[in-house]
């Protein structure tokens, strides 16, 4: 399986196609089998390559022996959204609509925080950790008609614009769109894009912590936050006060108050002051991580 990571057209004083290629063969090495630490929950990487006719570079994939060949993959959002989403073969998955155990809903977000907290201790930012960069195999000899995804087993993708944390490190812009910008952090949902301030590691919490409340719902953000008026386009602060108010008053109910507590703190996370997870990541282990588990 291969993975895309774009980069730009030239820009004055900066080569954009040396970033793209040194930060795609560092995420290369950091991911291969050998190397990479038994809670970064990622596909196994064998190398990179180079399309410059869609100026991308792209990170190659092995998929464990225990995975279906003939059912392509899914994401945590189309799970979320029950439904099946566009593929190019005709062997798609049909029993998608059971809901999963309170059990199997606590170890997957206990994975995903493990995960995003090991990207973070590598001095990464990942930037796009949402549902739809979550991916789930299917087991082989399958068929698409009784297929169901293994929970167990998530893998984190969505590297396309992921790079290292380190202050003199700039940001290459992905492909923008409206999807994305939903699990931004308000701070960087601005225009221009230009004006947004330096990508810090508080900006990924918080989209963690939209992705464990949509854990935690089992639903996608824009339905359990708008409900009926899921169609409207909030702003960047609305939203983030809707899913607050909702996980306030009706997460403890599905999840429980731990779990409730947990998302809140991701959900504040730059204002360690207020209940926030702030910039520590031994406070984001403490007070996240074992959380969870």
């Amino acid at each position: 399986m291969i993975e895309w990571y774009p980069y730009p057209e030239p820009q004055s004083g900066l080569s954009a196609w040396d970033i793209a290629q040194e930060r795609v063969a560092r995420l290369s090495c950091l991911l291969q089998e050998h190397k990479k630490p038994s809670t970064l929950h990622t596909l196994n990487t064998v190398g990179f390559v180079e399309n410059p006719s869609v100026q991308s570079f792209g990170l190659v994939y092995s998929l464990p022996t225990w995975c279906s060949t003939s059912i392509e993959p899914i994401t945590l959002y189309h799970l979320l959204a029950r439904r099946i989403p566009n593929v190019s073969t005709s062997q798609v998955p049909t029993n998608l609509s059971s809901l999963p155990s309170l059990e199997q809903r606590y170890e997957l977000a206990a994975i995903l925080a493990s995960t995003l907290y090991t990207f973070m201790l590598a001095r990464w930012h990942h930037k796009r950790y949402h549902s739809s960069n979550v991916l789930f195999l299917f087991p082989g000899g399958s068929s698409h008609v009784d297929a169901v995804p293994n929970l167990g087993k998530p893998y984190i993708g969505g590297f396309t614009v992921s790079r290292p944390d380190a202050p003199t490190e700039i940001s290459l812009p992905g492909v923008p769109t409206k999807d994305v910008e939903l699990y931004l952090h308000p701070d960087l949902r601005v225009q221009p894009p230009n004006k947004a301030p330096k990508y810090r590691g508080v900006f990924d919490i918080y989209s963690f912590g939209l992705l464990l409340a949509e854990i935690g719902f089992w639903n996608t953000v824009s339905t359990f936050a708008l409900g009926k008026e899921k169609n409207k386009d909030p702003s960047a602060q609305e939203l983030r006060r809707l899913v607050v108010k909702k996980c306030q008053t009706d997460l403890a109910c599905w999840m429980g108050e731990r779990y409730r507590n947990v998302v809140l703190r991701c959900l504040n996370a730059e204002n360690a002051n207020e209940g926030g997870v702030g910039e520590d990541l031994n406070d984001f282990y403490w007070h996240v991580v074992l959380e969870l588990i």
